[in-house]
């Protein structure tokens, strides 16, 4: 299920969160593909920050932007 199909369900009736984490995942596994960015190294180095990043700078981990920032986090 789609990022957006998923939102609009989500808003009409109550769902399992475990159907959102697991359509989450699957939607960064995808980006990392389409970024051409390794998932299981993105996975570590994210688990690794994620605690110690600041709010504003967030956008820095997702796949799209993470080879580029990850020598500046």
């Amino acid at each position: 299920m789609g990022r957006f199909k998923l939102l609009y369900v989500h808003g009409d009736m109550e769902i399992d969160n475990n159907l959102v984490e697991n359509a989450a995942m699957y939607s960064f596994m995808a980006s990392c593909k389409r970024n051409g960015v390794d998932e299981r190294e993105w996975l570590s180095d994210i688990f690794d920050r994620v605690q110690g990043i600041m709010h504003k700078e967030i956008f820095k981990l997702l796949p799209s932007n993470w080879a580029k920032y990850r020598g500046q986090l």
